[in-house]
């Protein structure tokens, strides 16, 4: 028997996109902490860190910061 095709389950996630305010990059540095994560913003404001297991993580303007379905958040 040869390969198969299969449809994988779409999977909801959440995320909040990253716009050009420092109110709107604090809020999604504090909804990362809120839930045990760690993530801060530049020392400029043009961007915000996100620490990962794969290491830190950058989300620049216009970028969508996700939280995935196991609670690990990624730009």
């Amino acid at each position: 028997m040869g390969a198969q095709r299969f449809r994988k389950k779409p999977v909801d996630i959440i995320a909040w996109q990253l716009l050009d305010n420092l109110a709107n990059h604090i809020a999604i540095v504090q909804w990362i902490k809120d839930n045990g994560a760690d993530a801060f913003v530049s020392p400029m404001g043009s961007h915000i860190t996100i620490c990962t297991l794969e290491g830190n993580m950058r989300a620049d303007l216009g970028d969508f910061v996700i939280r995935g379905i196991q609670g690990e958040f990624y730009p």
